[in-house]
């Protein structure tokens, strides 16, 4: 990436985890995603701790 402006896009989702850089002509810089963590005690059942919501995006963004 050079210098300049650009809009970046985060996406948390629950299966990944997604930012996407974007100059201002729509032109997409960079792309990374990460898978997100769930929680699962049982089948049918996901919980989201947001600590590790935000590990991911860490993880994403850097």
């Amino acid at each position: 990436m050079g210098s300049g402006s650009y809009l970046a896009g985060i996406d948390i989702g629950t299966t990944y985890t997604k930012v996407g850089i974007y100059d201002f002509s729509g032109k997409k810089v960079l792309f990374k995603k990460a898978s997100t963590s769930i929680i699962s005690h049982c089948r049918g059942e996901a919980e989201f701790n947001p600590n590790l919501i935000w590990k991911d995006l860490v993880q994403v963004i850097q």
